[in-house]
């Protein structure tokens, strides 16, 4: 049995039957707010992580992978988002 998080349209069921993939939503939320939200919140975090890497030796070690993580889920939400601002 399937189960769905939300009912499917009558425009949901076309792109699943005409194998267009459509992603606008993830498990029922608009997924436009999450990725610019995402890069309001990454991209300052990852300025203050890289800092803090930077100045203070005794975090190198330690949290180096994850501000290289924070820095590359910045960059990727970024260009995620940046289609979505651009209007003709």
């Amino acid at each position: 049995m399937l189960l769905y998080a939300f009912k499917p349209t009558l425009r949901d069921r076309y792109y699943l039957l005409s194998g267009v993939i459509k992603v606008d939503l993830i498990t029922g939320l608009p997924i436009h707010p999450l990725i610019n939200h995402g890069v309001a919140v990454l991209v300052p975090l990852a300025a203050i992580g890289a800092l803090l890497v930077i100045f203070i030796p005794k975090l190198r070690l330690n949290y180096s992978p994850l501000v290289l993580v924070t820095v590359l889920l910045a960059t990727v939400s970024a260009f995620c988002c940046y289609p979505n601002q651009v209007r003709p």
